[in-house]
């Protein structure tokens, strides 16, 4: 009789954001009961697969065994959306920080990161902080905190008059009329 391979496998495994950014070792547990360890990469993005020679089907008389195919699922995260190496973050910032400027705390994957917010910043403004982005292979990507200004739900009486008196001496491109 001839010695035949065996047969290659397909397992698929989810992983959080963090890990597809960082790079982890999971335990897994296999249809076939079996549990191994598996090595994920940092930078994997949801359809790349690990191949882990010889962990697939037996082989028969004697072959070899086959190989088994880790195909990677990315959980969506709420927080961070990923964009070929970097990564964007929403960062809510009050309207008052965001026309002053001051210090800020930002999210990272890693931990949070302070960043000083220039005055008169908008919302939409990405903040780049480097090396903070997927850590795969020589450079790491860059982390954009995208600044989303949000304002106070409860206007006192002072805050209304500095906001009427400041807006007098502002000119307002929509009251403008063409001559």
């Amino acid at each position: 009789c001839q010695p035949y391979r065996g047969e290659d496998l397909v397992f698929r495994m989810e992983i959080d954001f963090e890990t597809s950014v960082l790079g982890a070792e999971q335990m897994v547990t296999l249809p076939t009961g079996d549990k191994l360890s598996v090595k994920i990469p940092p930078g994997v993005m949801t359809g790349q697969k690990l191949k882990l020679s010889g962990r697939g089907g037996p082989g028969y008389n004697g072959g070899r065994n086959g190989d088994l195919y880790i195909e990677i699922i990315v959980k969506p995260s709420p927080q961070y959306s990923r964009s070929g190496d970097d990564i964007d973050v929403e960062v809510p910032v009050l309207f008052s920080l965001a026309l002053l400027g001051g210090k800020i705390r930002v999210p990272t994957v890693d931990g949070a990161v302070e960043l000083t917010l220039p005055k008169g910043v908008s919302s939409g403004t990405k903040l780049r902080i480097k090396g903070k982005g997927v850590r795969k292979g020589g450079s790491p990507g860059d982390l954009f905190a995208v600044v989303k200004v949000t304002l106070p739900k409860d206007i006192t009486p002072e805050l209304k008059s500095a906001i009427e008196a400041w807006q007098t001496t502002q000119a307002n491109p929509q009251m403008e009329v063409e001559k």
